[in-house]
């Protein structure tokens, strides 16, 4: 007598393989988000936005890999805070000139 195979029982899949973690972030989307972040900050204009963003997601992604270190993403989350404090800073302090040239015309 052959049992007849229950399609709800099916055998669990096979755990991810986390070789990919350590190149993409992608069990930790706060530092994988703040990397982007960081990394368009360079672009002008947006850079004055996404740089703090960069930053604050930078740091809770560094949050998260010392909460549970399985997560990784340590070094985008770095990138996400050096990259977006600096273009962040430069993409403001450009923003600010440009209006003090702006307001210095002559009319």
């Amino acid at each position: 007598m052959n049992p007849q195979v229950n399609p709800y029982l099916a055998p669990a899949p096979p755990p991810p393989n986390d070789a990919v973690a350590g190149i993409i972030p992608y069990k930790n989307g706060a530092a994988l988000a703040g990397y982007y972040c960081g990394v368009f900050s360079i672009i002008p204009c947006l850079g004055a936005m996404l740089g703090p963003a960069a930053v604050v997601l930078g740091i809770i992604g560094l949050k998260n890999v010392a909460r549970e270190p399985q997560r990784k993403g340590k070094v985008h989350a770095w990138i996400a805070v050096v990259a977006g404090g600096i273009f962040g800073v430069v993409n403001l302090a450009a923003g600010v000139l440009w209006l003090i040239a702006l307001a210095a015309s002559p009319r």
